[in-house]
Order: structure tokens, then sequence, then C-alpha cells
């Protein structure tokens, strides 16, 4: 778990803020660059233990974390959020696909 966080260099870490800036902007302007750096670390943590590595999925995952309040909170939606994610029987691109298909795209 801890490994992917170690390293987490600030290149990544940069990396990462950009692409979540330039998708998710007004969602991020509340937010303290600590507060925004532990929801990346925790995002880097959760997408281990959900077995996705790949950099492009991880932003991605960590994106999820920014869907409208709406959507978070919705029982239906945390329920297929967490049955999506947790079936390895598919791997970590087609479960990121199917959840922006089927819940951010068309909630968006």
């Amino acid at each position: 778990m801890g490994f992917l966080i170690m390293d987490l260099d600030n290149k990544v870490l940069n990396d990462i803020i950009e692409y979540l800036r330039n998708t998710f902007n007004e969602e991020l302007s509340g937010l303290s660059k600590e507060e925004l750096h532990k929801i990346i670390k925790d995002g880097f943590d959760n997408a281990y233990e959900l077995e996705i590595y790949q950099r492009h999925n991880i932003n991605r995952f960590i994106a999820l974390r920014f869907l409208p309040e709406s959507l978070i909170k919705s029982p239906f939606i945390q329920s297929v959020l967490l049955r999506v994610l947790n079936n390895f029987n598919l791997d970590e691109t087609k479960r990121l696909n199917f959840i922006y298909k089927h819940i951010v795209n068309r909630n968006t």
C-alpha cells in the first residue's frame, strides 16, 4: 500500500494537480494545497488496493472524488461504484471506462 506514496514525487504530484485543475478547477478552489495533496495521496493508496496502476487510470480514479455531490451521496451510485471498482474480473481500464460511460458522462 505505501510504496506508491513514497514514489509520489513532486513531478507526479504536480501532473495530477494539473490534470485535476484542468478538469475540476471550480471544485478545487476551496481546497488548500495540503488538502489536495492528501486527496491525491489517499487516491494513490486506494487505487493500488483496487489494482489500478496506470497513471492515466489513477488520474481518472482520483477525479471520481470530485463528482457532483448528488452523485456521490446517491446510495445507488455508491453501490454501482463499489461493485464495479471491486470487480477484478475486469481490468482497470474497463472498470473505469464503464464508470465514466454509465455514471460520469451520463450525469455531468
